[in-house]
């Protein structure tokens, strides 16, 4: 009597610690806006937003979840992750730029409106690639605390082979 044989196959994943990763670098951007409230004169939030946008003239839903750091002079440093969903979907982590249009001055302003710009990264299933981000917007504070966010952005990842641009009108709360 013959006996099969049985193949073994093992899988390994293997990751290399990266001190520029972007996930780690985002993670030490939001370490640094929960530290920031201890500070005088400055200012952060966090918002959770939701839209519609267009990747190759096809709809996407979007998603984000983020929180930005403002310091004096209108300037701030934030970090948002989120997701694409749609034709091909994808998560995003990004590190954005903020300018408040109207500086930050101690009071509650009702109409806070700013531009954004920054870099991240598109997390595929099998790729992480660069993007840059952009956009603009302005959040409406109808309380002290808790207001409503809308911005429209724009995601472009420039590499050879996904020169692809995502854009998306999204909206949500955002907490002081």
């Amino acid at each position: 009597m013959a006996t099969r044989g049985t193949k073994s196959v093992t899988v390994s994943l293997t990751f290399r610690a990266c001190h520029t990763c972007p996930v780690r670098i985002l993670f030490r951007c939001l370490l640094c806006l929960l530290l920031a409230q201890a500070l005088p004169a400055q200012s952060s939030n966090g918002y959770l937003t939701v839209g519609l946008g267009s990747r190759q003239n096809k709809l996407t839903s979007q998603a984000a979840l983020g929180g930005e750091w403002i310091a004096g002079k209108g300037l701030g440093v934030g970090g948002e992750f989120g997701a694409v969903a749609g034709h091909d979907s994808f998560g995003f982590i990004l590190l954005n730029g903020y300018y408040h249009l109207l500086p930050y001055s101690g009071a509650v302003r009702k109409l806070d409106p700013f531009m954004t710009a920054g870099v991240g990264a598109i997390l595929g299933i099998f790729e992480t690639l660069a993007m840059v981000s952009f956009g603009g917007g302005a959040n409406y504070w109808f309380h002290r605390r808790l207001g409503l966010r809308v911005e429209l952005r724009d995601m472009v990842a420039p590499n050879r082979n996904f020169n692809k641009q995502t854009w998306g009108f999204r909206a949500g709360l955002t907490l002081h």
